[in-house]
């Protein structure tokens, strides 16, 4: 008989799992631990389980999320217009992480300090509307562009 194994899983945002029992359960376990952790995540928020990855960082956006391809943008604003025009971009207010992850999945490479600075600038000009979610921000078209 194997002696019991523990294991704590714990997600960036502090939710976490414990596994426990002999090792051939807890390696069953872990072969299944994407659908596990994401069952568990969504049991705590609101948030589809497809968004979820458990093996990503505060500073690196979701990884299983599937970003929409756009045309070569002329500019950093261009680029985000363009990307939250996007069915993707209109299904909810998208964080600035998020949006840099977008036109960096369409070959658009600008550093973070580049998209947060054009959101800005887009904010005050009234082409863009910021909404708080949780605790950060996100971005959407104004109410009259949609």
């Amino acid at each position: 008989m194997d002696p019991d194994l523990s294991i704590r899983v714990r997600l960036p945002d502090g939710a976490e799992v414990e596994l426990r029992g002999d090792q051939a359960g807890i390696e069953r376990t872990l072969n299944e631990l994407q659908g596990i952790v994401s069952k568990v995540y969504s049991a705590f928020h609101e948030m589809k389980p497809s968004q979820l990855s458990s093996n990503r960082s505060d500073n690196e956006p979701d990884v299983l999320e599937e970003y929409p391809t756009i045309e070569r943008p002329s500019g950093s604003q261009d680029g985000i217009l363009k990307i939250l025009t996007t069915d993707w971009g209109k299904a909810k207010p998208r964080s600035w992480k998020e949006i840099h992850a977008g036109l960096s999945h369409n070959a658009v490479h600008l550093s973070g300090g580049s998209v947060t600075g054009a959101l800005t600038l887009m904010l005050q000009a009234g082409k863009l509307r910021r909404v708080k979610l949780g605790d950060t921000y996100a971005y959407t078209l104004p109410l009259s562009a949609k």
